[in-house]
């Protein structure tokens, strides 16, 4: 055993025929004799070093009911190698539960470190409140007098604070005292004391602190030191110690300091660099947390480097990938989007019903969907209707509704069946997905409406987040069941005294584009809003659109006025008159030309229009084809279209509708949104494309 032990910390070795022939006796030896806790938690190390894990959880189960005659400090270490290396065995929930009571007995006795392992360990199987806020505390209370030239005082200091995240977010968190200002003075004067001769080991360790202690100091606003700590982190991962550094150790870095958008540039292109250099060694799931923290220089070689690899994806890895760069879709290029479109056809098969919803949604988000596509998923759906969940339907109903394609009866009856058998699993998010499919479409067949307003209610009665409801708000718009949408905002204004200015300003959007004209109701609203002082840039937009909608008493309006900073171009949407076009940038123009459309309620000076005109021209060839086409209709509209803006506005959208024409001749029709007849009319037709009467789509 002594020789096996020392095998093991010499972090060597080759697993051959007698290094097997000496694990399976000391198995046997651990098996059929009596041994100490000592040589016990050795021989466990042992095992786990060899890559012995069934090995491991078998003399684990061996030994579990013999917990209470071992002593504690060696009890939580038997817990700890448990949770670490036998994750997910059945040996596990045993352990705990016969070591418990055992354990807390004696957890006075502990040191602080055993303590902190413990608690971390069964945090996941039980709640030990009253012995966190105690192990908490006496951290607090001692952690300024830790030796900083002891690597185990970071060990110390990464469990507590993985402890104090898990714990503070719950009912009794607040009574937690904050750590992460004490705690980040303390690693900054471990870095600057230890050794800077660093194996792997720890510079793993100083970036899990690091990312731990950066997500903790912006929850608990303590901030003033961490530009200080990524200085002192670059230079210590200098040219010497680059190579201790991991992939996945750099992006912990990069992750904590994106945290705060205030890491220095340099500090930060630095740590990014070193991704890059390593980028041959990566990993699937280190790229694309990588991904999700670097700008469109980086994003490119790194993506270039997945995507050589992007064949020999599974399903789950393909998911993680495609969430990542759904995020990011604005930066790929037609190349990437087609090799993303060819491996989820390629894989959609082999994927679980989850993977497969997931995928389908992300795809619809970057564009991806074509015919095919949509005929796929179909099939999907029909050949595997008996493993759909409620949250599955809802990410595809979601889907559904972004491509604005209604599947046939058939898929909707699936769906209705789904929802109904499993109606107590259905959380509020998923139904509000599902009535957003249903209301857009108008889909009043099969009892479906009824069935979500039910479930609905059902879950009104309880607490629900106060975001969720702004959500569903926003669902019930286009409702026309009065007690329905009754019931819904009472609810919204149960909770009025705890929401955001953010919060109330979207509730008073939806009020407003929802037709209300209650006073009461918006008397309320704006009591509520004086509570909360000054608006934010998303409030204005919010207020905006309120107002637009024209259904706002004139009393309230005018508070908005007096209350809410508002540009020049958002004055004159709202009230129209003159506005200094030469100061307005490009977006604020458009935002002006837009409005022109409301001709019936605002006055606009036919100057103003014209120079705005003057100014479309100038930007013509900057302006996208959606855009374009939105432009023409606001101003034919209104009769102030001249002859040379629609020439120019044409000519900019000419290649681009008749790529798109071709696309949909063909049955493929990417992006979002199905051709229709107002979206794809520019004003011409190509003389290589059907007549309106016998196109494929009634263009």
């Amino acid at each position: 055993m002594i020789c096996m032990t020392a095998l093991c910390g010499l972090n060597v070795g080759m697993l051959d025929d007698r290094v097997c022939s000496a694990i399976d006796n000391v198995k046997y030896t651990v098996k059929n004799t009596t041994i100490t806790s000592d040589t016990l938690i050795q021989v466990l190390r042992c095992l786990y070093k060899f890559g012995d894990i069934p090995g491991l959880v078998e003399v684990l189960r061996q030994f579990t009911a013999d917990v209470v005659f071992i002593k504690p400090t060696d009890v939580v270490a038997l817990i700890r190698i448990c949770v670490v290396h036998g994750k997910g065995s059945e040996v596990l929930p045993s352990l705990i539960d016969t070591s418990s009571e055992y354990i807390r007995s004696a957890f006075h006795a502990l040191t602080l470190d055993d303590k902190l392992s413990y608690l971390l360990s069964c945090s996941d199987f039980c709640e030990h409140h009253e012995m966190v806020s105690l192990a908490l505390t006496m951290y607090a209370a001692n952690v300024a007098n830790f030796d900083s030239g002891n690597w185990r005082t970071l060990k110390t200091v990464l469990t507590s604070l993985r402890l104090y995240k898990k714990f503070r977010t719950l009912e009794n968190g607040s009574a937690m005292p904050k750590l992460a200002s004490q705690s980040l003075e303390k690693v900054l004067e471990c870095i600057e004391q230890l050794d800077r001769n660093y194996s792997l080991e720890h510079c793993d360790l100083i970036s899990r602190t690091c990312y731990m202690l950066a997500v903790l100091c912006r929850n608990d606003k303590a901030d003033d030191n961490v530009n200080a700590l990524f200085r002192l982190l670059w230079n210590i991962s200098g040219d010497d110690n680059a190579n201790m550094f991991t992939t996945r150790s750099v992006i912990y870095i990069i992750r904590a300091m994106l945290l705060f958008r205030l890491g220095d540039s340099t500090v930060k292109r630095g740590f990014v660099s070193l991704v890059i250099i390593k980028g041959t060694r990566i990993s699937l799931p280190d790229a694309v947390s990588c991904l999700k923290c670097i700008d469109d220089h980086d994003f490119t070689g790194i993506s270039s480097q997945i995507l050589s690899l992007i064949s020999g994806f599974d399903s789950g890895s393909y998911a993680s990938l495609l969430k990542c760069y759904a995020r990011h879709s604005a930066r790929l290029s037609t190349h990437v989007l087609e090799q993303l479109r060819s491996q989820f056809c390629a894989i959609y098969n082999r994927m679980s019903p989850l993977e497969f919803a997931q995928c389908f949604s992300y795809s619809v988000a970057m564009g991806l969907v074509d015919g095919p596509t949509l005929q796929m998923a179909v099939a999907y759906i029909n050949k595997h209707s008996m493993h759909l969940r409620p949250r599955e339907v809802s990410l595809l109903f979601h889907a559904f509704t972004k491509t604005r394609y209604i599947p046939p009866d058939n898929v909707i009856k699936i769906f209705y069946r789904v929802l109904q058998t499993n109606t107590t699993q259905i959380a509020l998010d998923d139904m509000i997905r599902c009535y957003n499919f249903i209301s857009k479409h108008r889909i009043h067949s099969f009892g479906i409406t009824d069935f979500l307003f039910k479930a609905i209610e059902k879950l009104l009665d309880g607490q629900v987040p106060i975001y969720q409801l702004c959500f569903l708000a926003f669902a019930t718009i286009r409702c026309r069941d009065r007690r329905f949408k009754t019931r819904v905002y009472s609810a919204i204004f149960e909770c009025c005294k705890n929401m955001t200015m953010q919060q109330l300003c979207f509730i008073c959007k939806t009020l407003a584009m929802s037709v209300c004209r209650n006073r009461d109701i918006y008397a309320k609203l704006c009591n509520q809003m004086r509570n909360h002082g000054s608006f934010g840039t998303q409030d204005i937009e919010n207020i905006i659109a309120a107002i637009r909608h024209g259904n706002l008493p004139e009393s309230f309006i005018q508070w908005i006025l007096d209350e809410c900073p508002m540009t020049p171009a958002q004055r004159f949407v709202l009230f129209g008159g003159d506005v200094d076009v030469e100061k307005l940038d490009d977006s604020e123009v458009l935002i002006c030309i837009m409005s022109v459309r409301d001709k019936s309620r605002i006055t606009f000076h036919n100057h103003v229009i014209k120079r705005l005109c003057t100014r479309i021209c100038k930007m013509s060839s900057t302006i996208s084809p959606y855009v374009a086409q939105a432009v023409t209709d606001a101003l034919q509209n209104t009769g102030h279209l001249k002859p040379k803006l629609d020439r120019l506005l044409t000519k900019e959208n000419k290649n681009e509708y008749c790529k798109r024409m071709r696309n949909h001749v063909n049955g493929v029709y990417r992006g979002d949104a199905l051709p229709t007849r107002k979206s794809e009319s520019l004003g011409f037709r190509s003389i290589l494309f059907h007549p309106p009467h016998v196109h494929p789509y009634g263009l």
